[in-house]
């Protein structure tokens, strides 16, 4: 099936046309019945766009595809009177939302908070299993009428809204080609907290009327954008984007005038007049109008995230490279094969010394020397190391103290690896000959980059480095994690446990340089923003200059 969202999205018109014409039903009914049936469908599809994408994105394509017996359930518990029948079946619903909320967690937790535009449609997937929370409590009978508000509240103003706001903003970030921009960031921002402060406004007189100011203004801000970026598009969607600004200013300010109304003890517009007009124009007409738009204009998502190979190797005894993983058929001599194929807009090869090439692709000529220094405050992470590495079995190395270490680089089984051209470099020590460290290099092409993977395996899971060469500006050579200004690619530290991959908040950047001939420095930095935690410092020699390191 070509677009499973919309052809369910189609189903459920014709199902909602039936339950509509022999269903006796309220606005609030109706209002959550639409969401169920159609417009979560076809949001879901335009967030995803394609199956072949990372595992969070492909666990809601999957979700998405078996949702008709969900929204089937919630139509049902809709349909009853408020008691346990209805919230058993409302159950049903609350169930699929939570999915869609993990998947949307995990979405975020892969990726990390960037880019904004992409945050944003996470919080509004994570959002709708709040609707379904409220949906449960209002078809139990929990303060129905009430509950039923909130219910549709965060299905709309949680998640179809903040869905919308999010294609907007890859939309723009295209359109710009320098990323969102810093208005979009507050835009966004303040829309994606509006659900939580309007809930809370809504027992609040003073401070509720407040937030309602604060968040009609973030709307009409949006809707006043969007009529302004509407020239850019074809006449379908530029229309359909127009009448869905307007009629959102105008229902706005409706609400405006209902809090005010509060404020100054004038009933005027009461809250039975305002689910009518207010409820039944957002819902229907709005949220239709700017859907159609925005699939219409279909802004493609910029990058795709953790779509990267994961190591499959783990830490089950000695790391020493006899353990049953090494391809003995095979030989290495270097971490890289050949600097060139990392060539890109931040790295040219010709600008690196020859020295600092040679380690890279020979490093099995070099010997070192490697001092750790700890950030004050953390050295139980050093006794944390050290237990971990004694019940996996692994060689006891002093993290605190200068070490005399040498390299070999040794290629690894694929099919034990699960990447391609997996090289370890384990380092032991001179002088006990005892395996210290050995981590797993490989690399992998995206979006017309190459990237260096390393694997560190765990007893339960792997930590994977990306890195991208890029130059010193000196003949030097960083690998560095950090991510771009327009935060597009694979650069990062990642913690994988089975086909879950998680975005840490860590940096880890690795600089080698020339000291003088024969010999280089090299600094390996794990950052927690501009905080440095772990700083190894290396001298790095050539084995036939037989120098004492230190």
């Amino acid at each position: 099936m070509k677009k499973p969202g919309l052809t369910m999205a189609s189903a459920g018109v014709i199902i909602m046309f039936l339950w509509c014409v022999y269903i006796e039903t309220t606005i609030l009914d109706a209002a959550l019945i639409f969401a169920f049936l159609i417009l979560v469908p076809l949001l879901l599809e335009e967030i995803i766009q394609s199956p072949e994408n990372n595992r969070a994105e492909q666990w809601i394509w999957n979700v998405m595809i078996g949702y008709l017996p969900f929204s089937g359930a919630g139509m049902l518990a809709a349909s009853l009177p408020p008691g346990q029948k209805a919230g058993s079946w409302a159950l049903l619903w609350l169930f699929f939302t939570l999915l869609i909320a993990f998947g949307g967690l995990m979405r975020l937790l892969g990726r990390g908070w960037f880019p904004v535009h992409e945050t944003i449609i996470d919080i509004g997937l994570i959002y709708i299993a709040a609707g379904g929370v409220w949906f449960v409590l209002a078809s139990g009978g929990m303060q129905p009428y009430t509950s039923q508000i909130h219910a549709v509240h965060f299905h709309y103003a949680g998640f179809v809204l903040l869905v919308l706001i999010g294609l907007f903003g890859r939309w723009l970030s295209a359109y710009k080609k320098t990323g969102t921009g810093r208005p979009y960031h507050v835009l966004g921002i303040g829309l994606a907290l509006g659900p939580l402060f309007i809930l809370n406004g809504s027992y609040q007189h003073f401070f509720g009327f407040l937030v309602t100011a604060g968040y009609v203004l973030l709307l009409v801000w949006l809707c006043l954008w969007w009529l302004w970026c509407s020239v850019e598009f074809k006449m379908w969607p530029k229309m359909a984007l127009r009448i869905a600004s307007l009629l959102l200013i105008l229902t706005m300010g409706l609400s405006i005038m209902y809090r005010l109304g509060l404020e100054v003890n004038t009933y005027w517009l009461g809250v039975g007049s305002m689910t009518k007009w207010h409820g039944t124009f957002n819902a229907f007409v709005f949220s239709w109008l700017a859907v159609a738009a925005w699939r219409s204009i279909h802004p493609v998502k910029g990058y795709t995230y953790t779509n990267f190979p994961v190591s499959r190797l783990r830490i089950r005894g000695s790391s020493d490279h006899g353990s049953g993983w090494g391809g003995r058929h095979l030989y290495a001599e270097g971490l890289i094969h050949d600097l060139s194929s990392y060539q890109s807009v931040r790295f040219d090869p010709e600008g690196v010394q020859a020295e600092v090439r040679r380690f890279l692709e020979k490093t099995t000529d070099y010997k070192m020397g490697m001092t750790v220094r700890w950030r004050r405050g953390l050295n139980f992470i050093v006794v944390l190391i050290q237990r971990l590495r004694q019940r996996a079995g692994v060689n006891r190395i002093d993290l605190s103290s200068y070490l005399e270490v040498e390299g070999e680089v040794v290629p690894v089984h694929e099919g034990k690896d699960g990447r391609k051209n997996v090289k370890a470099w384990v380092r032991k020590n001179i002088d006990t000959n005892e395996t210290m460290l050995t981590n797993y290099y490989s690399s992998h092409h995206h979006r017309g980059k190459t990237f260096i993977n390393t694997a560190y395996p765990l007893p339960v899971g792997v930590i994977t480095v990306v890195q991208i060469l890029v130059n010193d500006g000196d003949g030097g050579l960083i690998l560095s994690s950090s991510s771009k200004a327009d935060r597009r690619g694979d650069e990062g530290v990642y913690l994988s446990f089975g086909n879950w991959t998680l975005r840490t908040f860590l940096c880890a950047d690795f600089h080698v340089k020339t000291e003088h001939p024969g010999r280089l420095q090299g600094c390996y930095k794990i950052k927690l923003g501009r905080a440095a935690l772990l700083n190894i410092s290396y001298r790095i020699e050539k084995k036939e200059n037989h120098l004492k390191l230190g």
